[in-house]
């Protein structure tokens, strides 16, 4: 897993390169303003275009080009994060001033080992995006645990709710069962009072009528 070469250019111009060895680094400066061609309209943008067993990575900030010749094995996420470090190293050390007025490949002294030093660091970029990688899929693991327990102590507390409309629907039969019993107990007391006192007053009348007509 490595990158095979990285130029630096304006619109269609390198200004520095580097390649894995220097024969990969002759062969690849003879097609490279052909490549950029390709881009000279454009800006601000990143591009990916797979070329036969590699893929080609650019980075377009104001008008300077940043790209790369990587082996499938390098992730997207690592070319980007290479040619973003290389971005910054170049911003800071030329202004686009100088890289207007440059020539070709003027820079490669003065930059050509920065670029190195950032296509031999590849596989800690790929180890970082990997490493970022697992850091996003724990942390969605742990909102998905959440999300989880969430969900269980909602269903606890639906539970909980179903339990005590159950035991209210019971305890209302009950109320009705003993409703209905009392008003059964009260009608029955009611009937056996008016029994009561219809035989008293049939006593009463018989003890007044029976006398007069014996």
């Amino acid at each position: 897993m490595s990158v095979v070469y990285s130029c630096v250019a304006y619109k269609q111009t390198p200004l520095v390169h580097c390649g894995r060895s220097e024969k990969v680094e002759r062969q690849f400066s003879q097609d490279i303003e052909e490549v950029l061609a390709n881009f000279v309209n454009r800006d601000n943008m990143r591009t990916c275009q797979p070329q036969d067993n590699m893929n080609f990575y650019v980075l377009l900030q104001n008008q300077i080009v940043f790209c790369a010749f990587c082996e499938k094995q390098v992730s997207k996420n690592a070319a980007y994060a290479m040619l973003n470090d290389m971005s910054e190293a170049f911003t800071q050390k030329y202004s686009l001033a100088m890289a207007k007025q440059a020539v070709k490949f003027q820079m490669d002294r003065e930059f050509g080992g920065t670029l190195k030093r950032k296509m031999e660091a590849i596989k800690t970029y790929q180890q970082s995006q990997s490493s970022e990688i697992l850091k996003e899929v724990e942390e969605v693991k742990g909102l998905v645990m959440q999300n989880i327990e969430a969900v269980m102590k909602r269903a606890n507390q639906l539970q909980d709710i179903e339990n005590d409309a159950e035991e209210l629907r019971d305890n209302a039969e009950e109320f009705m069962t003993a409703s209905n019993d009392l008003k059964k107990a009260m009608m029955c007391k009611k009937i056996a009072m008016i029994v009561g006192i219809c035989l008293a007053i049939v006593a009463i009348v018989l003890v007044i009528v029976l006398p007069i007509v014996l």
